[in-house]
């Protein structure tokens, strides 16, 4: 079993994979690698091995295997082909077995760089500019797994090359830097964000990476905070940026504390970029074009790709993720809109007459750069026709 768990560790961290999903299926436990978003079988192994294949992710993660019905999770460390990767491990007892999550994270990969994200030129020099603030509330938004941490420690790395002190709250801590103070969350011991945010401002902090906003308590002490001098940078669960303002007011936060805080949101997804050894050009017909609010003639001088496969990409026609963004920056005409306590639909018209660049039109502007497809924005930005 040590060389069965080893092996699976191996293939999917080679494989770029994110996470491992072992999972009973009637007679057979099914092993399942999430690469580029998407979620594959790998592996249909005997029943048998379900229980000892998690007791040994259990052991390596230091867990408790004398309860199987608890769920539990924790970590280890494991170096493959040179390279630390840390693995996130989450198990739960379900009727079928244990099934188990393996995250994975590449250790020795380097923080991104802000230039790097997929940001429009533009957008990236809104973000720089509201980092330039020393206080207020800079949020990312989107569904899990949209590639909101990779944007938080890219504007903390942008932080680190100024004379100035970041000390984040996490849960997990996902990255580590030398140059900034991480406090982990501790349920078990009651370091939740509300608590470890309160001890941190003792700590004379200049920026606060507060790993994601859940609860009214938590909230209160960033806005606090962010109004006493601190930059806030943090996560939202919300589906867009006029919807985190909205989401904060839900919260209890007073609209008049919400207009001071607000420097920027930004709402992102992580689309598939096409493989570029194998992408096809083609020409879309009207009904693919119609969700787009677009039709063969007004499309004509865009080249459309599409995915077709190959060795290089595995033969899934895609190869890596990219971002696709929207910024928000507060301005003045937003702070009066949420004063009067306007509609998401307003404040939204207000920003993008300011020049904010909708997340459909930067998704369409990958696809018109050849980066991904029409049907890849489509599952996951939407029609907007």
């Amino acid at each position: 079993m040590v060389d069965v768990v080893d092996t699976m560790l191996r293939e999917a961290a080679l494989a770029d994979a994110s996470d491992i999903h072992v999972e009973g299926v009637r007679d057979q436990v099914r092993i399942r690698y999430r690469v580029d978003g998407k979620l594959a079988v790998s592996h249909l192994w005997p029943k048998a091995l379900q229980a000892p294949l998690a007791t040994r992710l259990q052991v390596m993660a230091e867990l408790n295997i004398a309860n199987p019905w608890l769920p539990q999770d924790g970590h280890f460390a494991s170096v493959i082909d040179g390279k630390e990767y840390d693995f996130r491990l989450a198990t739960v007892p379900t009727e079928r077995g244990p099934a188990c999550t393996v995250r994975i994270l590449d250790s020795s990969k380097s923080i991104a760089h802000l230039e790097n994200l997929g940001l429009h030129l533009d957008d990236l020099g809104l973000v720089q500019q509201a980092l330039d603030y020393h206080q207020g509330f800079i949020l990312t938004t989107g569904p899990s797994g949209s590639g909101k941490t990779t944007t938080l420690y890219a504007m903390i790395e942008a932080l680190c090359a100024r004379p100035t002190k970041t000390v984040t709250i996490e849960d997990p801590v996902e990255y580590r830097l030398d140059q900034v103070v991480q406090v982990p969350v501790n349920h078990r011991v009651g370091m939740d964000f509300a608590t470890g945010l309160r001890a941190i401002l003792r700590l004379d902090p200049d920026n606060i990476l507060v790993g994601e906003i859940r609860d009214k308590e938590t909230a209160e002490i960033a806005v606090q905070a962010s109004m006493t001098g601190h930059l806030i940078l943090s996560t939202l669960h919300t589906r867009g940026t006029v919807e985190s303002i909205f989401r904060l007011i839900e919260m209890g936060i007073e609209p008049y504390m919400v207009k001071e805080v607000i420097n920027c949101i930004i709402a992102q997804r992580l689309v598939r970029v096409l493989c570029p050894v194998c992408r096809q050009e083609y020409a879309p017909t009207d009904a693919d074009l119609a969700p787009f609010g677009m039709d063969r003639t007004s499309a004509r001088d865009i080249h459309f790709f599409r995915p077709k496969g190959c060795d290089e990409c595995f033969h899934m026609g895609y190869r890596g993720r990219t971002s696709i963004m929207e910024v928000l920056l507060g301005s003045d005409a937003i702070r009066d809109a949420i004063t009067r306590r306007t509609t998401a639909q307003e404040i939204r018209a207000i920003a993008i007459q300011a020049g904010m660049r909708p997340l459909s039109l930067n998704a369409f502007d990958k696809v018109c750069r050849g980066i991904t497809s029409l049907e890849e924005i489509r599952q996951h930005v939407g029609a907007f026709a």
